[in-house]
């Protein structure tokens, strides 16, 4: 597996005494195999970044997927299914 290391990204040792933290401010000059190693020997693993939800608007939906489909709302069935009515 290749480890890409990019400019921005912060790394943190995984042993627990240390905790050491880096930010790459420099692009390395080539893709390593493993993650960067700590000044005390340990693997470095990158710090966890909670993922962001953005907003789909239509014109971006327009430029990524070339239409946009609308579902009507409020029907209480999903497009394309036959509505079963519980006797």
């Amino acid at each position: 597996m290749t480890v890409l290391v990019s400019v921005g990204q912060r790394y943190i040792c995984q042993y627990a005494a240390c905790r050491c933290e880096i930010e790459i401010k420099v692009s390395p000059p080539s893709e390593g195999k493993t993650n960067p190693r700590c000044v005390c020997g340990s693997e470095m693993k990158k710090v966890y970044s909670r993922p962001e939800l953005r907003k789909l608007t239509k014109s971006k939906a327009m430029r990524r997927f070339g239409h946009v489909a609308l579902v009507p709302t409020g029907f209480g069935s999903i497009a394309g299914s036959e509505h079963v009515q519980a006797r």
